[in-house]
């Protein structure tokens, strides 16, 4: 690009006034001043210098519905996310809008995005919704998409009021999948008779819209679920959810059609004190007993198909995330590990027969990422992100380089990593921190092309000296 060079300002490198703040494309232009020997010479082809706009952060998340079923539309997007930045000391903030998917789309830049409150994010059936998040960027920001945030309508059996309507307490069951019909039943040990009717009156209503219906029973205690429930849940290719306490597990409609009852099923869950059973001794975890009763009798065949167990499992924050281990305590002593996935909360797994099983861990240290402004691309297993902060625990005696490897590759928009430092040479039980150092590289290529130009002119003036000598 070339431009008239009448009216350029020429300053020193180090003018505050060369240094640019807005996303952009800039143009600089160079000239070698004269003296009485030289005329002053100016180049009119500029080098060029960008500024990316940058990615408009979400503060605030937004929240979303976890509500039931009534027949009446449900907003999915119950409080607005807020985006914002700062220039200068003012502060501005993105107008954000939503959109509500029947299903996880690998490309939500196809999806439409409505204002908050708009009749187009509401609901009325039962089932799972994802939420995008669009941002409208600015001069110095891009548009963005955030998402998906889950939101749910369920279909709930009011203890006090069987026969249907009213809005429950405390939000959706934790089941996977998101069910259709919840039944809190307390400290009872079966679903109260007042209550059974209705139970099945939802069922039927589910299945007449061409929906496998999925029945969460959510209790304080052993619970035995009557044949007559049973049959109904088949009848109609249901699956069960059933929630003691902490410990949630999930029959498919295939798994209960195995297990073929003619007369009541009765399930319990016992996270136990003990620390040993059989050949297994955990040092920091627990062992649940979960059982199955058909007929009076201990159910011993393998399912049909494996019920997968969610356990709510409270961890210390320095549990050393690859060493959780699950087991699986066979009836004769044997064990098998098995596999599972931990979210920082739940740990889920799944089963082919119900018997002892045990979670354990090691304890380690915690460590602190601070990449100051950069962002993990593809961030690690266990990693925690706080916003550019990570932590996650690791084994005493683990160098940084191994903990930076662990993280996964990180960047930040124009700047290349001049420094990583450790407050220690390996990890101890105090735990470490990690900084990492930036050099913004718009300002590397300033420096050096003033260097190479300096270099130049150097060049010239002595071969200029040396020819006016000889």
């Amino acid at each position: 690009m070339t431009t008239s060079m009448i009216g350029l300002n020429y300053l020193d490198y180090n003018d505050e006034n060369l240094k640019q703040t807005y996303a952009g494309t800039y143009y600089v232009y160079y000239k070698i001043g004269g003296n009485y020997n030289y005329n002053e010479k100016k180049f009119t082809e500029p080098d060029v210098a960008i500024i990316d706009k940058a990615v408009p952060d979400l503060n605030e998340l937004p929240e979303t519905a976890s509500v039931y079923y009534d027949g009446i539309p449900k907003q999915m997007v119950t409080k607005e996310g807020q985006a914002y930045c700062f220039y200068d000391t003012d502060r501005h903030d993105f107008t954000i809008t939503y959109s509500v998917s029947d299903t996880e789309t690998e490309n939500p830049w196809n999806l439409t995005f409505y204002a908050f409150g708009s009749e187009e994010l509401k609901r009325t059936a039962a089932g799972s919704y994802y939420v995008y998040c669009h941002i409208e960027g600015d001069d110095n920001h891009k548009d963005w998409i955030e998402g998906p945030f889950f939101a749910g309508i369920t279909v709930y059996v009011d203890p006090e009021d069987p026969s249907g309507g009213g809005t429950a307490p405390g939000g959706g069951g934790r089941a996977i999948p998101t069910p259709d019909i919840v039944v809190p039943i307390g400290e009872d040990d079966k679903i109260p008779e007042s209550r059974k009717t209705s139970v099945e009156e939802a069922i039927e209503k589910i299945s007449a819209g061409d929906m496998d219906p999925n029945v969460h029973i959510i209790t304080e205690t052993p619970t035995t679920i009557e044949r007559d429930l049973v049959k109904v849940i088949t009848d109609h290719n249901g699956s069960l959810t059933y929630t003691e306490n902490d410990t949630t597990l999930f029959f498919s409609s295939e798994v209960i059609k195995g297990i073929g009852a003619k007369d009541d099923i009765h399930l319990s869950i016992m996270k136990t004190h003990a620390k040993d059973a059989g050949s297994v001794h955990v040092n920091n975890g627990s062992i649940y007993e979960i059982g199955l009763t058909v007929e009076g009798k201990p159910y011993s065949g393998l399912f049909k198909e494996a019920v997968l167990v969610e356990i709510e499992h409270e961890l210390p924050a320095n549990v050393i995330h690859d060493s959780i281990i699950v087991i699986y305590i066979a009836d004769d002593g044997s064990i098998e590990y098995l596999n599972y996935y931990f979210d920082g909360k739940i740990v889920k797994f799944e089963v082919m027969h119900f018997s002892e099983y045990a979670i354990d861990y090691e304890l380690g240290a915690t460590v602190t990422v601070n990449l100051n402004g950069g962002k993990v691309t593809e961030l690690g297993n266990g990693w925690t992100d706080y916003g550019g902060i990570y932590r996650k625990a690791f084994k005493i005696g683990t160098t940084p380089e191994e903990i930076m490897a662990d993280l996964g590759p990180y960047e930040r928009s124009n700047c290349i990593v001049t420094s990583v430092s450790a407050s220690s040479n390996e990890l101890t039980e105090d735990g470490m921190t990690i900084t990492v150092g930036w050099l913004n590289v718009v300002n590397v290529a300033v420096i050096s092309v003033a260097i190479l130009f300096g270099l130049a002119l150097i060049g010239y003036t002595w071969y200029t000296m040396r020819g006016k000598r000889s």
